[in-house]
């Protein structure tokens, strides 16, 4: 009975082990490329995206015509070199200044190479709130997760913009014309984190075994 107890509580000891790593999760960004550059505002390049910093914001040229969510027909795509091989199982994101303007659903595929993209996801970030007074009042950090994946590359592919939507506060998402959002960084278990969870295993595996 007296060893029962012991394996309960470290079972126990375990389990705070594995909720601290996951509090511990961190975010990694990297080095990012447009695949249409000319495409980009001036000033609002893709580089913005990974800088840690969300006052500076990606965003594709506006048209003539308002409505269109890319310019010159071509569908925004992103790359982020993130340097080296993680385990990603989430993104944190952060939006751009106008409500229409604001990307509706991305696409992310994964590679290790750069070269071969396997699995992918789709995210669709929450409605933005309508123009009020604060002139940036889309940046704001909303997080997704996903299964975990191993990749250095994400490519990420914008898909739709809000213009004709709804916002959240329940106002029409105005502009449009154009689409972007301020930043992007993906999730990973921190190296302690990591740590934390060996031990954990060890013990359960040490336990059985006695």
């Amino acid at each position: 009975m007296m060893r029962h107890t012991k394996f309960a509580m470290g079972l126990a000891g375990v389990a705070a082990m594995v909720l601290a790593a996951t509090a511990n999760a961190g975010l990694v960004r990297g080095s990012v490329t447009s695949k249409y550059p000319a495409n980009d505002e001036d000033g609002l390049v893709a580089a913005n995206i990974c800088d840690n910093n969300i006052a500076t914001e990606w965003a594709t040229k506006s048209t003539a015509t308002d409505g269109y969510y890319f310019h010159g027909g071509l569908v925004p795509e992103l790359t982020v070199d993130l340097g080296s091989t993680y385990s990603l199982s989430g993104l944190a994101y952060w939006g751009y200044g106008n409500s229409g303007n604001n990307a509706k659903s991305l696409t992310l595929a994964f590679s290790t190479d750069g070269a071969t993209y396997g699995s992918s996801v789709v995210y669709t970030p929450a409605a933005p709130l309508a123009p009020g007074s604060e002139a940036r009042e889309n940046v704001y950090q909303q997080n997704g997760s996903f299964g975990a994946v191993d990749a250095r590359y994400v490519r990420i592919t914008v898909t739709d913009n809000w213009f004709q939507g709804i916002c959240a506060n329940s106002e029409p998402c105005t502009g449009g014309d154009r689409v972007g959002f301020s930043e992007i960084a993906f999730v990973v278990p921190e190296p302690a984190s990591l740590g934390l969870l060996a031990i954990g295993g060890l013990f359960v595996l040490r336990r059985r075994r006695s």
